[in-house]
């Protein structure tokens, strides 16, 4: 990134909370969805830590304090759609 450097660490903080956000939205909606958890945060750079019945890892209260992760460093990886586009004339047929 080039410009302002105030600007760039802002845009850096910024963009920091929308990941964190997104971690503990994933993860808060685990229970009512969990084929969801593990895909939002594969994409975030997150390992999910239980198990495919939400068994098993660390006690969700800690993962869901905010910035749990803050210290690991993560890669975002390749966006992909977490609830795909139905073809409204093919559920029609």
């Amino acid at each position: 990134m080039s410009g302002d450097p105030e600007q760039t660490s802002h845009l850096r903080g910024v963009l920091g909370d929308l990941i964190e956000a997104c971690r503990l939205i994933a993860l808060a909606a685990a229970p009512f969805m969990p084929s969801m958890a593990p895909r939002v945060l594969t994409q975030l750079g997150y390992e999910y830590p239980y198990g495919a019945d939400g068994a098993g890892g660390p006690p969700l209260l800690d993962e869901l304090r905010w910035g749990a992760h803050a210290t690991e460093s993560g890669r975002l990886a390749a966006a992909e759609p977490l609830f795909p586009r139905l073809d409204a004339e093919a559920v029609a047929d």
